[in-house]
């Protein structure tokens, strides 16, 4: 998978510098953080028409995980004097990124889900963010960072198979 958006998100295929990595790390800390509000509001609002209680309690507990990948994220920035901190660090990668955060609930609403508007879209391009960043660490990333990216795509993918019941589709990983 490639294309603008993912190279707005995750960035280029390639090791990056330190800064670079803490630019990246902290947009996609803010994507987590916006799908944990956008997500969580959701599941508050949803209604029966629209799905019922099973998508509220969908909802809220992939908001939640949004949070836990969240709070994994600010713990991989990049610390040192001089640096960025991590709320500096926390923000939209660009247009593009912001644009397809705002598409997430309608994602979720959309009954066809491997549509390209579609929530198993949507969750593939997180998880192929981390997948790309995690195959390309800095020469002198330990491997727990890489081990961290790589369980967060791994969330980020059973998460979405959760959803899959709900659409009909049947359960399930992704």
């Amino acid at each position: 998978m490639s294309g603008p958006l993912l190279e707005e998100l995750a960035g280029p295929p390639r090791s990056l510098s330190l800064i670079q990595s803490g630019r990246v790390l902290g947009g996609l800390r803010w994507v987590e953080l916006e799908a944990f509000r956008t997500l969580g509001q959701f599941a508050a609002e949803v209604k029966a028409p629209q799905g019922g209680s099973e998508l509220a309690v969908w909802a809220s507990g992939s908001s939640l995980a949004h949070a836990w990948r969240a709070a994994q994220l600010e713990s991989l920035l990049p610390v040192s004097a001089g640096l960025t901190g991590a709320e500096e660090c926390t923000a939209s990668p660009g247009p593009t990124v912001t644009d397809w955060v705002v598409s997430l609930v309608p994602a979720v609403c959309d009954g066809d889900i491997y549509s390209p508007g579609g929530i198993q879209n949507w969750y593939t391009v997180l998880a192929g963010a981390y997948e790309l960043r995690a195959a390309h660490p800095h020469p002198s990333a330990d491997g727990a960072v890489v081990r961290s990216l790589r369980r967060l795509a791994a969330d980020v993918r059973l998460v979405a198979g959760e959803y899959r019941p709900l659409a009909g589709v049947g359960g399930g990983d992704t």
